[in-house]
């Protein structure tokens, strides 16, 4: 009987995480990633005097910003591949990878990339 009640325990906190190609992702934690790029590109945007961010274009890894349909590159070190997720300076992002401003599950903002997003927004 123990051996069934902790076997359920165990199995409802392995479901309290999402499986991402083999990391797992706590649910309040999923979009962190996705924010920190959408709130840095938001910046990036508005320093070059456009309406802010629109969406994350992750197969040209950019941003686009609302007005004039410009994209803002993410900055050197930071790469955009489907395949890379655990490579130092590697985003993957899972969803409907599109031209919308739905967020998407990005993995892989370790604290090098963090740190790039943030000097790339402040200058």
């Amino acid at each position: 009987m123990i051996k069934i009640m902790f076997l359920a325990i165990f199995a409802a906190l392995v479901t309290l995480h999402a499986d991402v190609n083999g990391g797992l992702v706590k649910p309040e934690e999923a979009y962190n990633c996705y924010w920190a790029i959408a709130n840095a590109s938001d910046r990036v945007c508005r320093n070059h005097e456009q309406d802010g961010f629109f969406f994350f274009n992750f197969p040209t890894c950019a941003a686009r910003c609302r007005s004039g349909n410009i994209e803002r590159r993410l900055p050197p070190g930071i790469t955009c591949d489907e395949h890379s997720y655990g490579r130092p300076g590697y985003l993957e992002c899972l969803g409907e990878i599109g031209q919308n401003d739905e967020p998407l599950l990005c993995l892989g903002c370790t604290a090098d990339v963090l740190n790039k997003l943030s000097r790339w927004q402040s200058g």
